[in-house]
């Protein structure tokens, strides 16, 4: 099988893009593949072999033509490609609000054009949302409903998404019968065997913070990140157990929360720390030094939370909110919240539980572990990708029928399982 894999460039920071260069040279291992990306960025390695542009793609040329799509600007590119081409898309977000924004100018200026770009590609429903709002990007909570994805999830021929919710929501979409794999996403274990407290030591953290129970949360802070329930959640935990501090590793980003003002309402001045990134600390490090990771969010996006995947495939479990898409992560390493009153009580009892007994706590870092070797390791998800892409029929410029195309996506299957 011949694959042509279209994504961005190396030099593009790209959280999909990222993932989908680091299963390509496993892909190899199992059918041909060639990357193709944005003309400017044609010639820039992957794994190791040049990449193509875009406007080399033959479709004929290929089985299938997957895509590495998620909600990023840098990934407007691909919208035109789906339309003209088809094929199968590795989808990453269910909104994709930011790249349909890139794609669409006139979805920022608002009137009529914004109206009309919303109407083919987000509904009516939404085409009036927008045309209620004031122009420009809307606050978080507004993004949510504003999915902007029908260019995407009604025009491929089939896709790959990393839970069973988006796959519900597509054929929802779709109202059709339509190929969908669930795959998971690809992680590389990172974890290290050092004392966790001599790289508390080492990022400056005071005596206080390397001897007790460390909480962290790596990446800006925003409102979407639940930083009022998560920092009333420590407040309570750490009047319960003086041990608990808690690291935030970002930038502070809030619009509406005066992050400082309500530290200082819940007198937890000498339980919180914050390391921006010009204070350059390294991630990894940051999530090494925590004893677990908070990673909320809300209103629901419908996407895999970067920040949940770094800690779990760094050996850290992680409290996630109690949403759709969290909802296939083992328990045993992914502890929810249920959003609502209860939101920062069930992070206190969660950490006073797992401050108090270090059997809890590393259990639940063996089951991190266990799950980024055994479900999530980049060998194992090419292995997924490529089954997924057998049972799927070819993109539709390079078919002669939908009944042939499907024919031959099982014979090659079953040729593959003998």
């Amino acid at each position: 099988m011949k694959v042509a894999l279209v994504t961005t460039a190396p030099s593009t920071v790209s959280e999909v893009g990222s993932c989908a260069h680091r299963l390509v040279p496993h892909l190899r291992e199992h059918v041909e593949v060639e990357t193709f990306v944005p003309p400017e960025s044609a010639g820039e390695e992957i794994a190791g072999v040049p990449s193509r542009s875009v406007r080399e793609l033959r479709p004929q040329a290929f089985d299938r033509i997957l895509y590495a799509l998620g909600n990023e600007r840098a990934h407007a590119f691909m919208l035109p490609l789906i339309r003209r081409f088809g094929g199968t898309v590795a989808l990453n977000d269910w909104v994709l609000h930011e790249l349909a924004h890139a794609a669409h100018p006139a979805l920022e200026r608002g009137g009529a054009r914004a109206f009309l770009a919303g109407l083919r590609e987000g509904g009516l429903a939404e085409a009036r949302a927008l045309w209620a709002a004031p122009p420009g990007v809307p606050a978080i909570e507004g993004r949510v409903h504003l999915a902007l994805n029908r260019s995407v999830v009604r025009l491929a021929d089939a896709y790959l998404v990393p839970n069973g919710w988006m796959r519900r929501r597509i054929l929802e979409e779709r109202n059709a019968a339509t190929p969908i794999g669930v795959v998971p996403r690809p992680m590389v274990p990172e974890w290290r065997e050092a004392d966790r407290r001599e790289t508390r030591t080492r990022l400056g953290l005071p005596p206080a913070f390397v001897e007790g129970f460390l909480v962290v949360s790596v990446g800006d802070v925003s409102d979407h990140k639940r930083i009022d329930a998560v920092l009333r959640g420590i407040a309570r935990a750490h009047k319960s157990d003086p041990t608990v501090h808690f690291l935030l590793g970002g930038d502070l980003r809030t619009q509406r929360l005066d992050v400082p003002g309500l530290v200082r309402e819940l007198s937890l001045a000498g339980a919180v720390r914050t390391i921006g990134r010009a204070e350059g600390a390294d991630m990894g490090d940051l999530i090494h030094a925590a004893d677990v990771c908070v990673h909320l969010r809300g209103p629901s996006m419908g996407g895999a939370s970067k920040g949940v995947h770094e800690a779990l495939a760094r050996g850290r479990g992680v409290l996630v909110s109690d949403l759709e898409e969290n909802r296939e992560l083992p328990e045993d390493c992914a502890l929810r919240v249920p959003h609502g009153e209860a939101e920062s009580a069930a992070v206190a009892a969660h950490l006073t539980a797992l401050a108090s007994d270090a059997t809890r706590q590393s259990a639940q870092e063996a089951a991190a572990r266990r799950f980024v070797s055994e479900e999530c390791d980049p060998a194992r998800v090419a292995r997924r990708t490529v089954e997924c892409l057998e049972h799927s029929p070819a993109h539709r410029t390079n078919r002669k029928s939908i009944l042939r195309s499907a024919i031959e996506a099982a014979d090659a299957a079953r040729n593959r399982q003998s």
